[in-house]
């Protein structure tokens, strides 16, 4: 059971929510257009295990706006199944930014705040995950950034597509075991970093060598720049590629 189904919805907002241990889903939309998703706390789910439950979802959504929301104990914020035109700014989550599949595109990323402990990972859901907790044969922890690629891609929807832009987000990942220190995950803060786009601005499935990633896991901290599928040409000393102010904090 999800919290608000925004489904076939154009035009609407969410604003000014508290959920606390929704079933699945605390937000989950479904072919929506014009949302305004700001603000809201959304903290646990009661079955955050496989077969895709416990996200912050936004699954079919166009031209939408997420803004200042806090998520923790969530499974992952993602935009997915053609997604497109959206904008992910001044959140806070401990859970990453995902690119879940199925030719989403063209989104925006900026000024979140993602923090990410070891113990975020796939494998790790083994109470108050429902019938499909625990059992997951994938090894590995979320860094603050998923690419969907692969078998997995394929099962789901097919590949992560162009264009997804990340700029000047704080992620933070605990990447090397449950008392190691935190690293700095696409730091840079003037970098625009595009996703799935080559040096000369066209589609760019993510490579190693040459090679076309067949997962994420394990290929999160590969250098995907120099025409290898994340471009970071470009800069900008603006707070904001989506705003024409920020707000001070």
């Amino acid at each position: 059971m999800h919290g608000i189904v925004l489904k076939g919805a154009v035009n609407d907002w969410v604003r000014g929510i508290r959920a606390d241990m929704t079933g699945s889903h605390p937000i989950v939309t479904e072919e929506a257009k014009n949302l305004s998703i700001v603000n809201n706390t959304l903290d646990g789910s009661w079955n955050k295990g496989k077969g895709g439950n416990g996200y912050f979802r936004g699954s079919r959504v166009w031209d939408s706006v997420y803004a200042g929301n806090t998520t923790r104990n969530l499974r992952h914020f993602t935009f997915q199944w053609s997604a497109s035109g959206n904008v992910a700014i001044g959140n806070s989550f401990d859970s990453d930014l995902n690119l879940h599949g199925g030719w989403e595109r063209h989104n925006l990323f900026e000024l979140n705040n993602v923090t990410i402990p070891y113990e975020h990972g796939p494998g790790n859901c083994s109470v108050n995950c429902g019938e499909e907790g625990g059992g997951n044969a994938d090894g590995g922890t979320w860094f603050p950034i998923y690419w969907a690629a692969g078998a997995k891609a394929v099962k789901w929807s097919g590949s992560s597509g162009p264009d997804n832009v990340f700029f000047r987000n704080a992620l933070r990942k605990q990447a090397d075991g449950p008392n190691a220190p935190y690293i700095d995950y696409y730091a840079d803060p003037q970098k625009i970093y595009r996703f799935g786009v080559d040096d000369s601005g066209g589609w760019h499935h993510l490579d190693v060598d040459g090679t076309p990633i067949s997962d994420w896991l394990a290929n999160e901290q590969q250098n995907y720049s120099g025409g290898h599928g994340v471009n970071d040409t470009v800069t900008s000393q603006d707070p904001s590629l989506f705003l024409t102010t920020v707000p001070q904090q």
